[in-house]
Formats: C-alpha cells, structure tokens, sequence
C-alpha cells in the first residue's frame, strides 16, 4: 500500500475527477490505489447527481454586492455625482451632437425634393 502526502492525494483525486467529469480514461496509477478506487464511484455518482442551476437574481444582486461593496448607480446618479464643469461639459457635447445630427437629417430631407425638381 502506498502512501501519499496530503496535496499528492488531493492532486491525483483532482485528475481523476476531471478525467471522470470530461470522460477520459483514468490513469493506471490511480486504478491501481486502493484509497482511489474506494473515492471514484462516490464521485461518479456526484457527476450523475449534478445539474447546473441558474441563482436567482436577487441572490445574485447581492452576492455582487457583497464582494464588489457599495450601491451600484444608474447612469443618472452617476451623472449626478459628476462636478459640475464635467455636467456642463457632458451636457453642451450632447446638445452639440444632437444639433449636428438634425442638422444633417434637415438638409437631407430638404436635397430630396430639390433632386426630384432638378430632374423633371
């Protein structure tokens, strides 16, 4: 009989877990330990066992909150807490944009019946 050291153990019970869990053939060594061999039916029927499960939401709403801390803001309270220069700055760049787009939108609208005058 062979003895292994603790993290030996643990490290052939991992490769014989994986080997079960994604099919493969086990090593001849672990066949061959008797403390394996007694351990690899137990994990066969935990592999049969297992079935993957969705958490709700809440749990996961707070397990975030639990490891990440704090509240999580909407876009609007994050841009609350802004300064105020960075709000005027955010503010004027969106008007300007907009602007721009309907600027773009009216003279492609206003070209339409031009083109269709000039043709006929």
């Amino acid at each position: 009989m062979t003895y292994l050291s603790g993290s030996d153990f643990e490290s052939l019970l991992s490769n014989a877990t994986d080997a079960i869990i994604h099919g493969q053939k086990l090593a001849s060594e672990i066949r061959q330990m008797p403390e394996m061999v007694m351990l690899l039916p137990l994990v066969r029927s935990l592999k049969q066992a297992y079935r993957p499960h969705r958490p709700a939401r809440n749990y996961s709403a707070r397990l975030r909150h639990d490891l990440v801390g704090g509240d999580q803001y909407t876009v609007i309270e994050r841009v609350r807490y802004l300064p105020p220069r960075v709000q005027i700055a955010a503010f004027v760049a969106i008007t300007m944009g907009a602007l721009v787009l309907l600027r773009g939108r009216a003279m492609v609208v206003n070209q339409a019946p031009m083109s269709e005058a000039t043709s006929a």
